[in-house]
């Protein structure tokens, strides 16, 4: 006869007070928790135009960056940062038919003689070589600035030379260089550039140095008044008209522009007025008359006040 099987206690079995009744709460090796209050709302699926919004909002800023700068077509600031800085200054504008093309293919030979075959602001190549010039020790990173880069840094920036500095212009004269025009930049740069301690732009200039309208200039007179504008603070005013530059590398410098460059460029070039059709100037300051509020045809009150101070009138 074979033996039971041996008797196994189960729950059942037992009485309900032995049965081994978890208490609520406790861990029934299920993956979650029992809620104490409502289970918290799923959330929601992101929208599928959230990603709409945030493209347009990337776009925004390089879209209204284009707008500003497209805007210097027929808009002008009536004060620079270099003039804030620099107050009080003498300025007044003049518009581009009211000025010789002598000084603007001077501009144009000793600043930026690439401006109307070049389709940016600057060359990329030699700009990398003088950011890594700077990078490397050296302190002036100015040199190489084409005109483009010179009005924006005019414009926007302080006379502070730092690499975030060049950097802040190059990033703003690219869209400025693909907006606005080479003759307006060039209308713009002529306005806005320093020729003196306290003097911008080439109206107030023309009459400061040489008692006469911008129309008027002649070669040397507006080869002169741009081979200051790298060296301003320097510059003075020969008695009885002109300039002449102070500290001697300087006022060599300033000769071998006056005197050897522009003239053996142009020369070169076939005179000034191809380079004036590069950029998209067909005509010459005689054909306009000059007239009305920004021809610069009479002498700025300003510079009649600069000149009795400094005991000339």
């Amino acid at each position: 006869m074979l033996d039971s099987p041996p008797y196994v206690d189960t729950a059942l079995d037992r009485p309900a007070e032995d049965h081994d009744i978890p208490d609520v709460g406790e861990d029934y090796g299920y993956p979650y928790e029992p809620y104490d209050d409502d289970p918290p709302e799923p959330e929601p699926a992101q929208m599928p135009h959230r990603r709409l919004y945030q493209v347009l909002a990337t776009a925004f800023f390089p879209f209204m960056l284009f707008v500003w700068c497209a805007a210097h077509n027929v808009y002008e600031p009536g004060e620079t940062a270099f003039m804030h800085a620099n107050e009080p200054y003498v300025h007044q504008w003049v518009d581009l038919d009211h000025i010789s093309r002598y000084p603007i293919a001077a501009a144009l030979v000793l600043e930026d003689v690439d401006m109307g075959n070049r389709v940016n602001a600057f060359d990329v190549g030699r700009f990398v070589g003088t950011a890594q010039s700077y990078l490397g020790g050296q302190s002036d990173i100015d040199g190489g600035s084409t005109i483009p880069q010179q009005l924006v840094k005019n414009l926007y920036f302080s006379p502070d030379r730092s690499a975030w500095r060049k950097a802040g212009e190059a990033f703003i004269a690219l869209p400025f260089a693909w907006t606005v025009s080479d003759s307006r930049m060039l209308e713009m740069y002529l306005n806005y550039a320093q020729f003196g301690p306290k003097l911008y732009g080439i109206c107030a200039a023309a009459w400061y140095y040489f008692d006469t309208p911008p129309w008027s200039l002649t070669q040397l007179q507006g080869s002169q008044l741009m081979a200051v504008v790298r060296l301003p603070s320097e510059a003075r005013r020969v008695e009885g008209g002109g300039i002449y530059v102070l500290g001697e590398n300087s006022d060599a410098d300033f000769r071998d522009r006056v005197y050897n460059r522009v003239p053996r460029d142009l020369a070169f070039l076939g005179g000034y007025k191809p380079l004036m059709e590069s950029v998209g100037i067909d005509d010459d300051a005689s054909d306009h008359e000059h007239i009305g509020e920004n021809s610069c045809s009479a002498m700025p009150a300003d510079v009649e006040e600069l000149l009795v101070a400094e005991g000339v009138r």
